[in-house]
């Protein structure tokens, strides 16, 4: 009898959560959270890798791994005025694009150690996430609920773990610029999930307007991104991928205003659309965590060497220093 007590209870008081907030705002700053600590400890998970490079000294190479820490410590101060001032919902739209400055980067800019460590400095921006994502989800619950929400969106702490597991092996098969522009795809995934439950939720027209706009950028960066790393995935068969890919665009361009037209029709509204968008930018950030490690493909180092993910393919690729 107490236990079936207790299992009412228990029910009761998740029933009770559910209805008493906001799941999507909740979803979304785990997300932000979650990619954003993946980002801020991009230099401490590459750091071996980074050191090599540049030959650092044990001082220079603890100096890199600390930078971001310091730059999220005051981005922190700074976000968390904007989360007052301006909201944590576009605070958080506001650091997902800071976010990628650094990414680029990494990715495309840092050949010497003083730019690494601009680039540290400014990977501050994805570490102060934490100041706009508790306040984002916590908002939404009465006091009672407050724990449990913000201890759902402060799992996003997890993200460290992540960059931690599997950066360094990303690095030893293509190198770690390619990391950072790997990272910068993780972030465009979650960056539109959390922007399209925005849309889905029907702001005013001139917010409505904004959220698409950085939508537009966003998925325009994003195809930047996937054509950039199309030459390193698939060396040797570039025209195939790139004709592919440029069908599958225009696959998404036919499927686009069918689904929502459809949706608009059966539901009365385009917010199912706009849901199911985010959750598909959501399957394919968790999709190229999955598969991003068992990816075959080279990456042009610093110095016009070759490294190469399978040793099957080094007579087809490898080029001399």
């Amino acid at each position: 009898m107490a236990s079936r007590q207790l299992n009412s209870a228990a029910m009761k008081n998740s029933d009770s959560f559910l209805r008493s907030g906001h799941w999507p705002t909740l979803l979304s700053a785990f997300l932000y959270f979650d990619v954003s600590f993946m980002v801020w400890v991009l230099l401490g998970a590459l750091g071996n890798y980074i050191a090599g490079e540049f030959q650092l000294a044990p001082a220079q190479k603890g100096l890199m791994t600390a930078i971001p820490l310091l730059g999220g410590s005051i981005m922190r101060l700074i976000f968390g005025k904007l989360t007052d001032w301006l909201g944590p919902r576009r605070t958080g739209c506001f650091g997902l694009a800071l976010t990628f400055v650094p990414l680029l980067g990494g990715w495309l800019w840092a050949d010497s150690i003083g730019k690494v460590y601009a680039i540290g400095l400014l990977l501050g921006v994805a570490g102060a996430s934490f100041a706009v994502a508790l306040p984002m989800a916590s908002r939404w619950y009465p006091a009672r609920h407050q724990g449990l929400a913000m201890g759902i969106a402060g799992a996003g702490n997890s993200g460290t773990l992540v960059s931690t597991l599997c950066a360094p092996r990303l690095a030893e098969h293509l190198g770690w610029h390619a990391v950072f522009g790997l990272a910068m795809l993780s972030v465009l995934f979650g960056a539109l999930a959390l922007l399209f439950l925005g849309v889905a939720q029907f702001p005013p027209l001139a917010a409505s307007m904004v959220l698409f706009f950085v939508i537009m950028g966003c998925l325009g960066i994003g195809n930047g991104s996937v054509f950039q790393l199309v030459p390193q995935r698939f060396r040797q068969r570039v025209g195939v991928a790139t004709g592919i890919l440029g069908a599958a665009g225009g696959l998404g361009g036919f499927f686009l205003p069918t689904l929502l037209g459809s949706l608009r029709q059966s539901s009365g509204s385009y917010g199912p659309g706009l849901m199911l968008f985010a959750a598909l930018a959501v399957l394919a950030l968790v999709v190229l965590a999955v598969v991003q490690n068992d990816w075959i493909g080279v990456w042009i180092a610093k110095h016009g060497r070759v490294r190469v993910a399978d040793p099957a393919d080094s007579a087809e690729h490898a080029e001399p220093a």
